[in-house]
């Protein structure tokens, strides 16, 4: 049996305001658990903003790349809409902080809610090296305060800002009672435990991400943008070399609305050809704790 993983990055205000209402009426109807990681802050920081788009300028004066297919991925004005957009650029509000009733959903209805990132996703995304380690520790502990107050349980995942981690922020993590992180399999600490076998790393658990393009873009994104069909998506993970547990990652402003039917057919095809189980990833976390426990 294979064991599939659904996350979700709330990251913006489409997420958090149009996307994950979306996903969890999905979610009821196809009888799934899913894994949503929220950015309790703001979405961007726009002195970083300015300077990214500046650069980005100076370079596409100088080159022409030519994207690759497996890179390729949806517009922003596509998955934010333009209304977001602008309300983004002007107003910049909290994620998470503003939308608690949203996360209470998640709770209620039996999801897993982890932590993406401290108080700002573009400045932990582009800019984690300027931060300094007390600035990560109260973005991290401040939002985790909130939610475990909230709730009165325990917050165990997280998934950083455009998956970028440095060693400090992991050992963090560990003091603040995180169990584990995830990270594309292809990412920073493959080296140290793998490709796609959840290990133990920096004494967190490393949960790979094994679904998705190359650059971190999303699987089911990348499909929509490349115009392939499901029958394409699902048939290299059945193969005998296939990982039998799958891990498949998004973000509720695309996948838990123009991506949702391509999501959909994707998961459906995937358990009509081989027998899935759809589990969150702190459940899959728990029984590999156990196993490693007995």
């Amino acid at each position: 049996m294979k064991q599939l993983n659904i996350q979700f990055d709330i990251d913006t205000l489409t997420c958090i305001e149009e996307g994950v209402s979306r996903l969890l009426l999905w979610a009821r109807r196809e009888q799934l658990k899913l894994s949503f990681f929220v950015n309790m802050g703001r979405s961007i920081d726009l002195k970083l903003s300015l300077k990214k788009a500046l650069f980005n300028r100076l370079k596409a004066d100088h080159i022409s790349p030519v994207a690759s297919e497996k890179t390729a991925k949806m517009p922003i004005k596509e998955k934010l809409g333009l209304r977001n957009v602008f309300r983004t650029l002007l107003l910049n509000p909290k994620i998470g902080a503003n939308n608690l009733r949203i996360l209470d959903t998640i709770i209620e209805e039996g999801h897993e809610l982890g932590l993406h990132g401290g108080n700002n996703h573009a400045l932990w995304q582009h800019g984690l090296h300027l931060m300094s380690s007390n600035e990560v520790l109260e973005g991290i502990q401040s939002n985790l305060d909130l939610l475990e107050c909230r709730y009165g349980k325990k917050i165990i995942g997280f998934c950083a800002p455009g998956f970028v981690y440095e060693d400090r922020v992991l050992n963090i993590l560990k003091e603040l009672g995180f169990m584990y992180f995830v990270e594309p399999y292809y990412g920073r600490y493959r080296s140290d435990v793998g490709d796609a076998s959840i290990a133990v790393c920096h004494g967190l658990f490393r949960v790979p991400i094994n679904i998705i393009a190359e650059r971190t873009v999303p699987f089911i994104e990348n499909a929509c943008a490349r115009d392939i069909t499901t029958k394409e998506l699902v048939a290299p993970l059945g193969a005998d070399n296939a990982a039998d547990r799958l891990h498949i990652y998004g973000h509720p402003c695309f996948e838990g609305i123009n991506g949702l039917d391509m999501l959909t057919e994707f998961v459906q095809q995937l358990g009509a050809e081989y027998k899935t189980e759809t589990i969150t990833t702190s459940v899959g976390h728990h029984c590999l704790d156990r196993r490693e426990c007995e």
